[in-house]
């Protein structure tokens, strides 16, 4: 992931129309799974393992979060990439629509008491979710341009995970999540 900054700061941000995908692209699309190799052993170090009726719940609300995550964000990014011809576009959006839907079944299997290592995992991946969306989106409909805002989410994304790996395990249940959110 750091290799794919280094190329879009020396090589893209440069370029006023960059192609897409760019040399960046391809690396950032690397780190996913190494991304999927550390939550399978965090899981593994945590001893998650349960039921298969808790693991089909998880399961239950991936799918959940992906039928709203493809209705809501997907659906536009594939119409203006089957129209562009961006077979690439859908590689990141659904890579992070993966990572989301795994961090729900790991919540899941903790009988939804999540803990801060996976509320700032979920948060930064939705984070990446919604800021490779729109990434994508306006690459493929030639509208991007290098810095501004849509480079917000990115960083705050690596900071809640690089601040993640500092964290020791405090649980937190859903429903005091839930009333910190509606109060």
């Amino acid at each position: 992931y750091a290799l794919g900054g280094v190329v879009y700061i020396t090589r893209v941000a440069a370029d006023p129309t960059p192609a897409f995908p760019s040399l960046a692209d391809w690396f950032w699309i690397g780190m996913y799974p190494w991304v999927f190799a550390g939550l399978i052993g965090l899981v593994r170090a945590r001893g998650l393992g349960s039921h298969l009726s808790v693991r089909l719940d998880g399961l239950v609300g991936a799918l959940a979060l992906a039928t709203v995550g493809a209705a809501l964000i997907f659906e536009p990014v594939w119409q203006e990439a089957l129209d562009a011809h961006a077979g690439f576009a859908f590689a990141l959006p659904l890579a992070d629509l993966l990572l989301t839907g795994f961090i729900v079944i790991v919540c899941a299997v903790q009988g939804w008491r999540l803990d801060r290592t996976w509320l700032a995992l979920g948060g930064a991946f939705v984070l990446l979710t919604l800021a490779d969306n729109v990434y994508v989106f306006k690459s493929v409909t030639a509208s991007w341009a290098p810095g501004g805002l849509i480079d917000l989410p990115y960083a705050v994304a690596t900071l809640l995970i690089g601040f993640e790996s500092t964290m020791k395990v405090a649980v937190v249940t859903f429903a005091a999540v839930w009333s910190i959110l509606l109060n």
